[in-house]
């Protein structure tokens, strides 16, 4: 019976990355066991109102992979106003202490369909310690313009609304239904947006709309014996 030996096959090079956030990350690669060479590490990059460093480890006799993080330490004096917006990279800008952030250096909120964002009221004069701005977010509301065109018909329909509100994003709400509950009287179908059908149960329209009622007439059949 021969039996197998197995053996873990270790690799042969690592990679040292040096990462700095809103930088381009800088690898290099290193012989497996061996130390790198402390030489080649890169300067960060400069930015203004920090001091910035390398949050360095031990780098003999590498085994592994490695990421080294850019420590960011604001200058003494110094104070931050940080611009927040969900799913965008913090924007950061620094004054000195006392000082105010100009209205030309306030960063512009992202757009969104359909909502408006605006960053939020703090005071940006006088800083004398570090602040955040978040961005507020709000749904716009938008209206749906009810056409009905069954004048040549003879139905009332001075009861029903000829417009309705509508948030973005959210729920329409019922759209109005009539029917005469008379034999071969007229009824709602349905509603139309630009010639078709609308079935739409959330809005996410960015804008105003018209929709025009589907008139049908209401057909009553008798069974016979």
């Amino acid at each position: 019976m021969t039996s197998c030996a197995f053996f873990e096959q270790k690799p042969t090079h690592c990679t040292v990355t040096f990462r700095q956030t809103g930088c381009t990350d800088v690898v290099f690669t290193v012989e497996y066991g061996e130390d790198f060479d402390m030489a080649q590490i890169p300067a960060p990059q400069a930015k203004d109102g920090f001091l910035i460093s390398w949050d360095l480890v031990d780098l003999t006799n590498i085994t592994e992979d490695i990421v080294i993080l850019a420590t960011e330490t604001v200058v003494p004096g110094k104070f931050t106003i940080t611009f927040k917006q969900e799913g965008y990279e913090d924007i950061v800008k620094v004054v000195d202490e006392g000082q105010s952030l100009a209205q030309d250096q306030i960063p512009t909120v992202k757009t969104e369909k359909g909502y408006t964002i605006v960053w939020e009221e703090v005071d940006l004069t006088n800083v004398k310690a570090n602040l955040v701005v978040n961005a507020i977010k709000s749904a716009n509301q938008y209206t749906i313009k009810l056409v009905y065109n069954a004048n040549n018909l003879g139905l009332d329909l001075s009861g029903l609304p000829t417009e309705i509100t509508v948030t973005y994003g959210q729920s329409i709400p019922a759209l109005p239904q009539f029917s005469s509950g008379d034999n071969c009287g007229y009824s709602i179908e349905y509603w139309k947006l630009e010639g078709n059908k609308f079935d739409k149960t959330t809005y996410d329209i960015a804008d105003n709309i018209t929709l025009t009622a589907k008139f049908d007439q209401i057909k009553k059949f008798v069974l016979s014996d």
